[in-house]
């Protein structure tokens, strides 16, 4: 999409391996040809996508795709959303399935009094799925026996075409498979320390949660659902202002709330009160 013309569409993988493109139009829904709009959706080696994405830079003229594969192939590619024409791509090949990717900014903005105030005189405020090219992009792949890996600086690699040396730049999250494979993820900010988190939802029953410490992402902590974690998200379920952590298991829907006191004491230190 382009900031010009930033209408809806459904991006949908299917077992024929392909990925569909659907679009409103006259109150019916019509199947587009996916390279008119996606041209690095194009071609998936007729594997079966199992997960894919894309998100815009701020202004809405770049765009960064991806997906991953049923037999462990993997892409990932930066594309001129106003030409729909590929700059840059570079593909991987794992052994298992992918199961997770998502791409994502080291540093999350902090909604401050100040940030609050400064965002009132701005024409243009970018869509919260966006990305921020000016700061650390980072790529999170997980699969279903590896270890999940976080590639880091993932703009700069392309656009360099130096991807070979720049591979150490991937991070092992460390016996991230020691809890048979990895089923889903979630990357948000849950501490209030201005920088996402990771959290992976694994098939054994636990969610590992994973902190970026002195260039490392390290695990902080596990958490025991006693099922198999199926799907994470972060959203405000109760109606009181603040995201919970909705986790969807074998047995149910659980929501993991934060502390209300430090909530309040996190609002006042933002608010300056």
């Amino acid at each position: 999409m382009s900031e010009t013309h930033k209408n809806g569409m459904w991006l949908l993988s299917g077992s024929d391996g392909k990925i569909h493109a659907y679009k409103s139009e006259q109150q019916e829904i019509v199947e587009k040809k996916i390279e008119d709009y996606f041209i690095e959706f194009e071609d998936t080696k007729d594997s079966i996508v199992l997960c894919f994405g894309t998100k815009s830079f701020s202004d809405y003229k770049k765009r960064m795709s991806y997906y991953g594969c049923e037999t462990g192939y993997s892409m990932f590619s930066v594309v001129d959303s106003e030409k729909n024409q590929i700059l840059q791509s570079f593909s991987e090949r794992y052994e298992s399935p992918i199961t997770v990717m998502q791409l994502f900014n080291i540093h999350k903005k902090t909604v401050d009094i100040d940030n609050i105030l400064s965002a009132v005189g701005d024409d243009f405020i970018p869509d919260c799925d966006t990305v921020n090219e000016k700061e650390q992009i980072c790529l999170l792949v997980g699969s279903a026996v590896e270890s999940a890996v976080v590639y880091m600086q993932m703009f700069y690699i392309c656009l360099r075409n130096v991807l070979e040396n720049n591979l150490r730049n991937a991070i092992t999250l460390t016996d991230s498979n020691r809890h048979q494979a990895i089923v889903c993820a979630l990357i948000t900010d849950v501490n209030f320390d201005s920088k996402n988190e990771i959290l992976l939802g694994t098939y054994g029953n636990y969610i590992l949660n994973y902190v970026y410490e002195n260039n490392n992402w390290v695990e902080q902590q596990q958490f025991d659902m006693r099922d198999s974690v199926y799907a994470i998200c972060y959203l405000d379920i109760t109606g009181e202002g603040v995201n919970d952590v909705v986790v969807m298991s074998e047995r149910g829907i659980h929501i993991l709330k934060h502390e209300p006191r430090y909530i309040v004491e996190v609002l006042k230190n933002r608010l300056k009160l």
